[in-house]
């Protein structure tokens, strides 16, 4: 009874597997664009320029997976989205992969609808507040009242820091990243949470900008990586895209170096 338990259960998993296997590439192919999602306003990382065309960090990322499946970097159809709806995206079939600031976690990862591929940018929450409100640490935000990002691991690692420490808060959940800033910018909240790359992208969208400042504190680590749909051959090429000669550190953020063997000196 357990060599027939056996057995089926490898038999279910190489079903699994060839269904996971060329589904998504085929679609790739077929469509000649690879749909890719990143966040609609994030400067240094996506935003678009003045053709409304969407530049940054991530958005490098789809034009690398196009160039390795179709050729052709251009082919990349970058769309930008919320938080919570690209990752239902995604696990609806309606985009290829998602290249924004998404928190690879076990939950996650057990989603059979997505594949966290590789981690491009080591971040960790912060919190930024108006310099008016005269706060130089977090642990002045006793019953501060904070938006925060609907959906996001923000709300649970909020929750934590503030437990741990006995200190009282109120959360703003806004899942509109605009609505959420209007409301932070317009006093309706004290603070404003998110990864510390975000603040400082977020920030940039003030009009005054130098009236706020991030608190030093860094309550969380978050490893953000890029999301796909599940397929054996697609997850192969595109981790083929990330040259093998570059190295990813962590100092805050994320740094490629080039290994010094196979940089050829002047």
């Amino acid at each position: 009874m357990k060599v027939i338990s056996a057995i089926s259960l490898c038999f279910s998993l190489v079903i699994t597997f060839n269904t996971n296997a060329g589904n998504v590439m085929d679609d790739i192919k077929s469509q000649d664009k690879v749909i890719c999602l990143v966040n609609s306003n994030s400067p240094g990382f996506s935003v678009p320029d003045s053709r409304g065309v969407y530049q940054g960090f991530n958005t490098d990322f789809c034009r690398m997976a196009s160039a390795a499946i179709l050729g052709d970097a251009n082919k990349a159809d970058i769309r930008g989205i919320g938080f919570s709806d690209s990752m239902k995206t995604i696990v609806a079939r309606k985009a290829h992969m998602a290249s924004r600031s998404i928190t690879r976690t076990g939950t996650r990862d057990s989603n059979p609808g997505m594949k966290f591929v590789i981690t491009t940018f080591f971040d960790g929450q912060g919190f930024m507040v108006p310099k008016s409100l005269n706060i130089s640490s977090a642990s002045q935000l006793e019953g501060a009242t904070i938006c925060a990002e609907e959906g996001s691991t923000t709300l649970l690692n909020i929750s934590d820091w503030f437990r741990d420490r006995g200190m009282k808060y109120r959360v703003e959940n806004i899942a509109d990243k605009t609505a959420r800033l209007n409301a932070f910018f317009n006093g309706k909240c004290d603070v404003v949470a998110s990864d510390i790359t975000a603040l400082n992208s977020d920030r940039l969208l003030s009009s005054e900008p130098d009236k706020y400042t991030i608190l030093p504190e860094i309550i969380s680590n978050e490893p953000l990586s890029i999301v796909i749909q599940p397929d054996y051959e697609f997850e192969k090429d595109f981790i083929l895209v990330i040259p093998s000669d570059v190295e990813r550190r962590t100092f805050g953020g994320y740094v490629f170096k080039r290994r010094q063997n196979n940089v050829k000196s002047k």
